[in-house]
């Protein structure tokens, strides 16, 4: 029986389109519960964006899952405990917005050294073509 990786979130597509190059992938959404029972067996692999919450239930019901794989930052929504328990492995993409929060938070410090808010309201409401100041 082949392996495969059960979806169990909505994901990028460009994400699932490289990874149908390499795997064979099952859309949870797509299966009914008697459907997910049957072919439980089939499964390795979970993958999950990082606000779906992965249950010790749905560990269990996985026998042969060794591999949960969360893309983002943060896997505080999968039990973890349940999945070592299991010998089921427990990964994440850490770091993958490091850069871009900092970049966002000294935007966000310019802007209100520069009172950058106040001056694109100014603009909007045509201010700057009758010479006043207003905030």
């Amino acid at each position: 029986m082949a392996d495969r990786i059960l979806l169990g979130s909505p994901l990028p597509t460009p994400l699932i389109e490289r990874l149908r190059q390499h795997y064979s992938l099952v859309n949870s959404r797509e299966l009914t519960s008697s459907a997910h029972a049957t072919r439980a067996e089939e499964f390795s692999v979970l993958l999950v964006d990082g606000e779906t919450t992965v249950s010790a239930d749905q560990i269990a019901a996985l026998p042969r899952l060794k591999l949960i794989a969360v893309f983002g930052v943060g896997y505080e929504r999968v039990d973890v405990l349940a999945a070592r328990d299991s010998g089921v492995r427990v990964t994440h993409t850490p770091d993958v917005l490091t850069d871009d929060v900092a970049d966002l938070a000294i935007g966000l410090m310019i802007a209100t050294a520069r009172q950058l808010g106040g001056a694109q309201r100014f603009i909007e409401r045509g201010d700057w073509s009758r010479g006043g100041v207003r905030s």
